[in-house]
């Protein structure tokens, strides 16, 4: 069987349409996501892309998060929440194009319509439903050689070994095939192959170094390759339920109308705040309320535009999970939360 995760990968492969899906360990996370900082995160990304988002349905768009992946059926947990994956990748966020995804399903799926996808995850299934039980990849924790070391170390050893050399010329000779779902440039004219580190976690190695298709490497990423193979057979039997994938279908296709027809034309596209409003410093009082510290500032913590609205509910939510230290001679405790979405503030300290 395969490594440290034989067991999970083994019962995520042969889970079939009727049985719940297993869950795969890269689904877990360290910390804990509400709904509500999973929809404020979406927001101030969506303001940064200038991508519309139809901030009347924040509500909805809460408690979608919280309902199982579309394309796996992965469930939520306390300590994971899925996120919104938009049907139409060109569309805004609306009821109408979004649906749930968990984060391999979203970064796997990319900007690829839904056929594509499942076309991806069927060709992949059906090159590995047979192989499970049989020809399994080696563990990374037993490979023999190499180690965990930097890129360009790696990348000079593969080129002294002439191994980018020796894929190329087997795709000149047409006897190149992608290693995940077995595809092969002569018999697909579009298909270009590149080279793809089986274990992500060492380098462009000999022994690590394959010849993969630009869809398979994109929808891999950096997963192990037994997580990833599970994975699209989880989606392949998911999608397999007739009534499920039809549903999906209609909707996107409803979605892809209502937005070629522009029907979303006005929706808003969030407004990015300012820096310094983004969030305001804020500590805990004697009592563990959050106390918004307008010193120092003009207006204090400003609410305009959707996004601060959103911050502003999720301040008050989270003012019991504050914590803070002593500093200075007073005794003044300053935070050490943040905001999700305040990234540059947690990078370069509170302003």
């Amino acid at each position: 069987m395969v490594g440290d995760d034989g067991v999970a990968f083994a019962a995520a492969a042969h889970s079939g349409p009727g049985t719940p899906a297993q869950k795969c360990p890269r689904h877990t996370t360290a910390s804990v996501v509400s709904p509500r900082q999973r929809i404020s995160s979406l927001v101030y990304r969506a303001a940064r892309h200038q991508i519309p988002v139809d901030t009347s349905a924040l509500d909805q768009l809460r408690e979608l998060v919280v309902q199982a992946c579309t394309y796996c059926g992965c469930e939520c947990t306390p300590e994971k929440v899925n996120g919104p994956d938009r049907l139409v990748p060109n569309g805004p966020y609306c009821l109408a194009n979004v649906v749930t995804a968990c984060a391999i399903c979203n970064l796997a799926r990319c900007d690829a319509a839904i056929t594509e996808f499942r076309a991806l995850a069927d060709r992949i299934a059906t090159q590995w439903e047979t192989k499970i039980d049989v020809s399994l990849p080696p563990p990374s924790t037993k490979m023999t050689s190499g180690g965990v070391s930097s890129y360009l170390v790696d990348k000079n050893e593969v080129e002294r070994q002439a191994r980018y050399q020796e894929l190329r010329e087997r795709e000149a000779r047409g006897v190149a095939r992608c290693y995940i779902c077995e595809r092969r440039p002569e018999d697909t004219p579009e298909l270009r192959l590149g080279v793809d580190r089986k274990h992500s976690n060492h380098g462009y190695l000999p022994r690590n170094s394959y010849d993969c298709c630009w869809g398979c490497n994109a929808a891999k990423k950096d997963h192990e390759l037994d997580h990833f193979v599970a994975h699209m057979v989880r989606i392949h039997r998911h999608l397999a339920n007739p009534a499920r994938w039809n549903a999906l279908v209609v909707k996107y296709n409803h979605a892809h109308e209502r937005i070629a027809a522009g029907a979303f034309a006005n929706l808003p596209i969030p407004a990015i705040p300012k820096a310094r409003e983004r969030v305001k410093p804020f500590y805990a009082n004697r009592d563990g309320i959050a106390i918004i510290d307008t010193r120092g500032s003009e207006e204090g913590y400003i609410a305009g535009g959707p996004i601060m609205s959103v911050l502003a509910e999720e301040l008050e939510v989270s003012a019991n999970t504050l914590r803070s230290t002593t500093k200075g001679q007073g005794g003044r405790p300053f935070p050490t939360w943040c905001h999700p979405v305040c990234c540059d503030v947690r990078r370069t300290g509170w302003r």
